[in-house]
């Protein structure tokens, strides 16, 4: 098990078996690849959270009294095992200083965490999450650096974003893990004056182009574009998002797949398919699962995440009281939480703090990694 990673089972007392719904967006066959539920359930209005979802979220994603057995779409029961834990960098709280950014990777990288993450939006507060984890790299010695998730299509060309993330992978030397996605936040793409309904078209072609600048084919006199990666071949990529073209990608160019949101029975869904593809597809060995979730300890830890995830989802109405009422905001729901995802089969649980306080990365330390 990679340092900083948390042993945990848990016993099932109840079963939640969440149905498989379809988040197809109006013009596009991917699922949206947006990093929270709100964003895959409303992020074009088409399919309002249930309250037979609403209901599992709630008891399997945010509920310390909860200690369910979750159930993937073949009424099999996901196996539980060892799940590392990462902490996400505060870098999505608008107001956050830079200063305690780069405190927060340091504490982060002594107390143990498997990975540093970043959440990835334009049209909001917060740093752009590429050059966010160079500074973190900058700071930090031994914690892995994932971008969970960096939305790719608006960003130009894979020429481009490949050079970016060979660079944060030399600076770190080797730490860089790519979760990336085609996002589901239509201002974003309007914004940067990009088209939403070919995003997947064009994360199809960026990814090609991504891997072919890491593979060193030239692209012009100098040659290749550089700097080489530290790792043969270029950063491992996790794929985001719910539909078959995101496990398609997962599985011709992915090390792993990663789930944006939508709690532990939600994750143990998309994850059996994902397993079953990589069989199907040949691929030696098994994919990385990855999950995401938030968490505000202490006292004032309700109110922070209150206060922090209706305005970030404010664009979702409801929904941002559902993604609120999801974080984790005590010791025991933070077990909770990591149990249940160490019994859907997720290799690693990435949570990301809604303060901005630095005793935050302690607090969850203590609970989870020390």
């Amino acid at each position: 098990m990679i340092a900083g990673g948390s042993t945990s089972t848990t016993t099932a007392s109840c079963s939640v078996d969440l149905p498989a719904i379809t988040f197809l967006g109006k013009n596009d066959t991917d699922r949206s690849g947006a990093e929270q539920l709100g964003d895959r359930v409303h992020a074009h209005g088409d399919h309002p959270l249930t309250p037979a979802h609403a209901d599992a979220f709630a008891r399997c994603s945010g509920n310390p009294d909860s200690s369910c057995s979750l159930v993937d779409r073949n009424g099999k029961v996901a196996q539980s095992g060892h799940v590392d834990i990462g902490i996400g960098l505060p870098t999505t709280i608008s107001g956050v200083a830079g200063t305690t950014v780069l405190e927060w990777a340091r504490r982060a990288d002594a107390a143990g965490f498997s990975t540093l993450g970043t959440i990835d939006r334009v049209v909001y507060g917060n740093y752009d999450a590429v050059p966010a984890l160079a500074a973190a790299a900058a700071v930090t010695s031994r914690i892995r650096l994932t971008t969970a998730i960096l939305i790719s299509p608006y960003r130009g060309n894979g020429a481009l974003l490949a050079k970016q993330l060979a660079s944060v992978d030399q600076l770190s030397g080797g730490r860089l893990v790519v979760g990336i996605a085609v996002g589901g936040r239509e201002d974003d793409y309007a914004a940067t004056g990009s088209d939403f309904s070919g995003r997947g078209k064009a994360q199809d072609a960026l990814l090609a182009e991504m891997r072919a600048v890491w593979a060193g084919e030239p692209r012009g006199f100098a040659g290749a574009i550089g700097p080489v990666p530290v790792q043969p071949g270029g950063p491992p990529l996790l794929i985001g998002g719910n539909g078959a073209a995101a496990i398609r990608r997962t599985t011709s160019v992915g090390a792993g797949w990663i789930a944006g949101g939508g709690g532990p029975a939600m994750f143990a869904d998309t994850a059996a398919g994902v397993r079953d593809a990589w069989t199907a597809a040949g691929r030696e060995g098994a994919p990385r699962l990855v999950a995401l979730g938030y968490y505000a300890l202490g006292p004032d830890g309700p109110d922070a995440a209150r206060r922090y995830l209706t305005d970030y989802y404010g664009f979702l109405g409801p929904v941002a009281d559902q993604i609120a009422a999801g974080a984790s905001t005590d010791v025991d729901a933070v077990r909770s939480t990591i149990d249940a995802f160490a019994e859907a089969g997720c290799d690693e649980l990435i949570l990301f703090s809604c303060s901005p306080d630095l005793d935050q990365v302690d607090r969850l330390a203590d609970v989870a990694v020390r």
